[in-house]
């Protein structure tokens, strides 16, 4: 498939899980916005047959590096994921999130203004978000410009990630200052591995810096379980459509 103006994108890493949860988020859009083009990114072995059925373009990757810690590694193929986008306006999807309006659209619009749009990251919904302490997003629903910006910043994302996970591997947590305000060593490991953390300090919400950044309204990426009750929600990203209960 030739490079699209627009389109959604997904990654599907590590397990099949993730496969399954991938289909229904695509079941959703294909209901809601049926022309929309569908990429997926994907390191699974087997699989393939099954994403082609659903998605309009799949692109393999390398699997991570195994000293890599699970969770880390999979949100390290999803920093490469956006990296592989082919469209010039991508909307980034979770796998575990389910479109629920044909409105859904309108968040191109939005990158008329700016380079990338994210909620906020709460500290009612986001457990890095209370060990870091400070401003964060949420990577779940990602809208973003193919333009030189948001590639360099991409770029230093997956850069920056990598570092912290080698930390990690390496028992070198408390090389980072950022996370020097906790003690405890569980904890400094969940906050560096989380990739939200490598871009809350690459890319401020004030707007310095190249990438102009839109923090979208929480309807984008609605993160409790139940909807609320006047509705309006564009997007529901929820524990409820997760296949794997210990995912974080």
């Amino acid at each position: 498939m030739s490079s699209s103006a627009q389109g959604l994108l997904y990654c599907v890493s590590g397990y099949d899980d993730y496969l399954l949860e991938c289909i229904g988020s695509i079941q959703s859009a294909r209901e809601y916005c049926p022309h929309l083009a569908i990429c997926v990114v994907s390191d699974l072995e087997e699989g393939t047959d099954t994403l082609k059925r659903y998605a309009d373009e799949l692109i393999l990757m390398e699997p991570p590096d195994e000293w890599f810690v699970p969770w880390g590694a999979g949100l390290l193929q999803k920093i490469k994921a956006l990296q592989k986008s082919p469209f010039e306006r991508t909307l980034y999807l979770d796998t575990d999130t389910r479109i629920l309006s044909s409105d859904v659209e309108r968040i191109f619009e939005k990158l008329e203004y700016a380079d990338i749009a994210m909620i906020e990251a709460t500290p009612s919904q986001s457990v890095s978000r209370k060990l870091y302490g400070r401003f964060m997003y949420n990577t779940g629903v990602v809208a973003f410009r193919n333009t030189r910006p948001v590639k360099e910043l991409l770029t230093a994302w997956e850069v920056l990630h990598v570092r912290h996970l080698r930390a990690i591997r390496e028992g070198r947590e408390d090389s980072f200052q950022y996370v020097s305000h906790l003690t405890s060593i569980s904890d400094k490991q969940d906050l560096l591995q989380n990739d939200q953390l490598a871009l809350a300090l690459l890319c401020p919400h004030e707007g310095k810096g190249e990438v102009r950044v839109e923090v979208l309204a929480p309807l984008w990426n609605w993160r409790p379980n139940e909807l609320p009750k006047r509705r309006g929600v564009y997007i529901h990203h929820a524990r409820i459509y997760k296949k794997k209960r210990w995912a974080k």
